[in-house]
């Protein structure tokens, strides 16, 4: 490419617009793992050029790794605990009978079916439970896309940072607990970034 480039020609205001070679000033993204400090991650106010600075950060993701764990052993942990509620809250089955005879006097009445199933689905949707789920949900996902564009730095400490956070925070809060069934799916296999 530098071979057409005429003598005399200055070619160095294209880098401003994107046209350089790296796309953005000249600054070229490795697409191989390599090792080094100097890196930008996640935004430009985070900029590593030492090795101190290299040191924190690791120290930082591999934190962040522990929380995209922590969080989504929590959530865990609420959905077991929502379903043993749910368990001990069920009615006998005698007073399951007695409701369904209820029902159906209800359901033959008309009136009342529609505003019943609507009131079940705002129940269902609109709970503490279910709000906090969302929430932590939306924080996972943040975390985890996070902790993956770290990785794509392809710099070897940061990815090592990374791989270590997220496998000591599974060895410290994924354990199998005893009052547990097999959890939802989207959190036990929630592994690639949310």
């Amino acid at each position: 490419m530098e071979a057409d480039i005429a003598p005399g020609e200055d070619h160095s205001a294209h880098a401003s617009h994107g046209g350089g070679h790296g796309g953005g000033g000249g600054h070229m993204m490795s697409m191989a793992f390599h090792g080094g400090t100097d890196e930008t991650v996640l935004f430009e106010g985070w900029k590593i050029e030492t090795e101190d600075h290299m040191i924190w950060s690791c120290f930082g993701v591999f934190c962040f790794g522990l929380l995209f764990e922590l969080i989504k052993s929590f959530r865990g942990f609420i959905l077991r605990k929502e379903n043993f509620r749910n368990r001990r809250s069920r009615p006998s089955r005698p007073d399951i009978l007695v409701l369904q005879q209820q029902q159906q006097q209800q359901e033959e009445d008309g009136k009342v079916r529609v505003a019943t199933l609507n009131s079940r689905l705002i129940d269902k949707i609109v709970n503490r439970s279910h709000i906090t789920q969302t929430l932590l949900n939306v924080l996972q996902f943040l975390v985890g896309y996070s902790l993956m564009l770290i990785f794509m730095t392809y710099n070897v400490w940061l990815c090592l940072a990374v791989t270590l956070g997220v496998g000591c925070g599974y060895f410290l809060f994924g354990w199998p607990h005893e009052d547990s069934a097999p959890p939802v799916p989207d959190i036990a296999n929630g592994d690639c970034c949310h």
